[in-house]
């Protein structure tokens, strides 16, 4: 029995028995020599070696391994979710409010800003309003500030006693002071003598009254009244002065 030598790329190794070289496992291109050849060969070239020869298997056909599919996010998980809702309904419950309180608090300076000017306004129509009154009083003022005497006492040969004058202020303001005169006339109608009474501190609506000096001639009394003063009514009147054409409010004190 032939042995044979093998090649490993560099020396030869062997020799080896048929039995052996089967257990090496060669193939048909295997280089392989025995004694008698000219050169190497190949096994399939030797016939004796064609039973032991290993047939050389096909290329594994390489397969593509099966996609791998990647399961894409749904988004956001269930708990997610809920977590995320209840985040958007707390931030708007949170703008709202903000809204809200931004819109009271303009409503609120909206609101104080009209009442200021409301009160403003009031407190100009009350001025102008009580202005107005007053010089109403002050122009009506010889009609509601007026004296009177009383029913007093003529002697039959001439002379007038029991006489009493009685001022009414019918304002709604006090008089500080007020000078009355007193013409005690003869038969005639010339005034025999003339007195002057001081009146102080007539409240409003109220009256008051001073008794006038006796005379020993005369038959009647004529009374009228000089001056007027009232601090609270700004009043300066006096019958003595001529008026000023177009002076719309005459009696109220310069």
């Amino acid at each position: 029995m032939n042995k044979y030598y093998l090649q490993n790329g560099s020396e030869s190794i062997g020799p080896f028995t048929i039995e052996e070289l089967k257990a090496k496992g060669i193939t048909k291109n295997t280089p392989v020599w025995c004694e008698g050849f000219p050169d190497w060969v190949e096994a399939s070239s030797v016939t004796e070696l064609a039973s032991i020869l290993n047939a050389t298997p096909p290329p594994i056909k390489k397969t593509a391994p099966p996609p791998i599919i990647t399961k894409k996010s749904s988004g956001l998980n269930f708990i997610q979710k809920i977590a995320l809702f209840f985040l958007i309904v707390i931030i708007g419950l949170i703008i709202f409010s903000s809204l809200n309180e931004t819109k009271s608090e303009d409503n609120f300076e909206t609101e104080s800003i009209d009442s200021v000017v409301d009160s403003s306004a009031s407190v100009v129509d009350d001025s102008n309003s009580e202005e107005n009154k007053k010089r109403d009083a002050r122009n009506s003022i010889t009609s509601k500030v007026n004296a009177q005497t009383n029913e007093y006492t003529v002697d039959a040969l001439g002379g007038i006693t029991n006489l009493e004058i009685t001022l009414y202020n019918n304002t709604d303001y006090k008089i500080d002071e007020c000078e009355i005169q007193v013409e005690y006339l003869k038969e005639n109608g010339s005034v025999f003598k003339t007195e002057y009474l001081i009146v102080n501190n007539i409240p409003a609506h109220q009256d008051k009254t001073l008794s006038a000096p006796d005379s020993n001639r005369g038959l009647e009394v004529n009374v009228k009244i000089n001056f007027i003063t009232s601090k609270k009514l700004d009043l300066c009147y006096s019958s003595l002065e001529d008026l000023v054409a177009g002076d719309i409010d005459p009696y109220k004190c310069k």
